[in-house]
């Protein structure tokens, strides 16, 4: 027999009266004020790419999560691959639908009984405007916001902090945190001692290949571009627009000398039939990665591009735009753009020592590449 929807919200706000005195309260990266419980045992996820962060708290990251947004396995297939070889039971996690277009099933959420739902910040307006918030709230479903992706030099550490709240490993978050900004600051102490003249003219092409051969989106003063700007580069982009991603007209590409192009990537194959993406992640391996760089450094014109003659095309991980592993890309950067202030960096060394520290599931595969 299926309930309604009015039953649901009857039944669960009856259930959750008992647990409000067990209750602590929080700040969510939106800035709001949210009361959840002490011990957090079970959770929604807006995004199924939340699981990065949760990975450092948690020995099963996945453990109490009872619904989520299927992205991770469209967008990021290699890293649920790697997570269901090790936690198969995730295969069985509901999926709730997308925040993102309106179209999240909230009686999915009710029926499932979360202690709390977790939301990317970007869907702050769209919940807001579809009462979301508010009708979870009546049923005692607290939504609580966090931020990898849209601020995520300013949001990295008090969204750790807030998850290691929710799920009660506050110890565990400070850890991270404190690895986390070491890293960050040795790269901002260096850069900070870099001339201007010597900071180097980058291009970010976001997602290459995604659509076959087409280009450009790129970066603007958010996110990747942010990344390129703190590791000592000039990110184009960040003069041109406030926006994290935009598109560009093909012939951008030529109308500088850039001295690096950078290209996301991530293994897209099997969700966007017909693209082209270097397959960075955890399956990934050398020989195809630089196969699939060729193909696109071979697109029209490009062979006579600076970035291209000087051996300066690079690619990166693309999944660390929304990850707090990101500053593995800002050491990435800061390590091609100055080879000499930056030659004691081992990135494969420091990815793996923490993966050591932090990480439920071992390092393999491939996450930045110098073409060839």
């Amino acid at each position: 027999m299926k309930f309604s929807l009015k039953k649901l919200l009857l039944a669960v706000a009856l259930l959750s009266v008992s647990a409000t005195s067990m209750a602590k309260q929080i700040t969510d990266i939106a800035g709001r004020k949210v009361e959840i419980p002490d011990h957090v045992k079970t959770m929604v996820l807006g995004e199924g790419r939340m699981v990065y962060a949760l990975s450092m708290l948690e020995a099963n990251p996945l453990k109490g999560v009872v619904a989520w947004r299927t992205d991770l396995i469209k967008n990021d297939p290699d890293t649920y691959k790697k997570l269901l070889a090790k936690f198969p039971d995730i295969k069985n996690i509901p999926d709730l639908g997308n925040p993102y277009s309106s179209d999240v099933n909230l009686e999915t959420i009710i029926s499932m009984k979360p202690d709390v739902y977790l939301l990317n910040v970007g869907n702050l307006l769209k919940a807001q405007e579809s009462g979301l918030i508010n009708k979870l709230a009546r049923v005692g479903i607290p939504t609580v916001f966090v931020d990898f992706r849209q601020k995520p030099l300013e949001d990295t550490v008090p969204s750790m902090r807030i998850l290691g709240e929710v799920v009660n490993q506050q110890a565990r978050a400070e850890k991270f945190i404190q690895y986390y900004q070491k890293q960050m600051n040795m790269v901002k102490d260096r850069v900070a001692k870099i001339p201007e003249k010597d900071r180097p003219l980058v291009f970010i092409e976001n997602a290459a290949g995604l659509d076959g051969d087409e280009c450009c989106t790129t970066y603007g003063n958010k996110n990747f571009g942010r990344f390129v700007d703190y590791a000592g580069g000039r990110n184009w982009g960040s003069t041109k627009s406030t926006n994290l991603k935009f598109k560009v007209n093909p012939e951008v590409i030529f109308s500088e000398p850039f001295d690096y192009i950078i290209a996301t990537g991530a293994n897209w194959k099997a969700a966007y039939k017909g693209s082209t993406p270097i397959t960075l992640g955890y399956f990934a391996k050398p020989a195809e990665i630089q196969q699939e760089m060729q193909y696109l450094a071979n697109r029209d014109g490009w062979s006579s591009l600076k970035a291209i003659k000087d051996k300066h095309f690079y690619a990166i991980y693309h999944q660390f735009y929304n990850s707090p592993y990101h500053f593995m890309a800002i050491l990435a950067f800061a390590k091609w753009f100055h080879p000499q202030q930056f030659a004691d960096v081992d990135l494969q060394k420091t990815y793996q020592q923490f993966y050591n520290e932090f990480m439920p599931i071992s390092l393999t595969g491939e996450f930045w590449a110098k073409y060839q």
